[in-house]
């Protein structure tokens, strides 16, 4: 009877934690995997310029080659901060998931090293890369928006904070 019990509380346990996974932690990994295939040869410029170019002649009649370059270029560098706040938020999601309504500036340094990391690593993955090259503007790029999505992290908690404290 006594192992019964025993091995149902193991079996709650181990439901609770599959679902701690799932709802923390396995976002964080899936975008962690995105950011990588990102990286890769499938988003060259020669491949996204493509699809720019495709885009343009539906929108606009005129498109010249520089001009599609150019947007390129912009999307690119805007798409690499809106990245690293996105990952910067799965991260911080995942990492808080003990408190989650909490703000802690020593999970919040964390987050901040181990996605400077993750930065710095994303440009040495793309020097393997048959396309790709690493650059040292879109490993700051990065970083500012790790940096801009923990200002906005930090904000929505204090903000909120005092919401709460103000309904209260």
């Amino acid at each position: 009877m006594g192992h019964s019990i025993r091995s149902g509380i193991f079996a709650c346990i181990s439901c609770v934690r599959l679902k701690v996974f799932l709802r923390f932690e396995l976002p964080a990994l899936a975008a962690f995997t995105v950011s990588f295939l990102l990286s890769t040869d499938w988003f060259a410029a020669h491949v996204t310029q493509s699809y720019l170019a495709w885009l343009f002649g539906w929108v606009a009649t005129e498109h010249t080659s520089e001009r599609i370059r150019n947007s390129d270029f912009i999307l690119r560098k805007v798409a690499h901060a809106v990245e690293y706040i996105l990952l910067t938020w799965f991260l911080h999601r995942a990492c808080r998931r003990s408190h989650p309504r909490a703000w802690s500036w020593p999970r919040a340094c964390t987050v901040l090293v181990i996605m400077l990391l993750w930065a710095a690593s994303d440009e040495i993955h793309q020097t393997f890369t048959r396309y790709r090259y690493a650059s040292v503007t879109d490993f700051f790029i990065d970083a500012g928006g790790v940096i801009a999505g923990l200002a906005l992290l930090y904000l929505r908690y204090h903000i909120f904070s005092r919401l709460r404290n103000a309904a209260i």
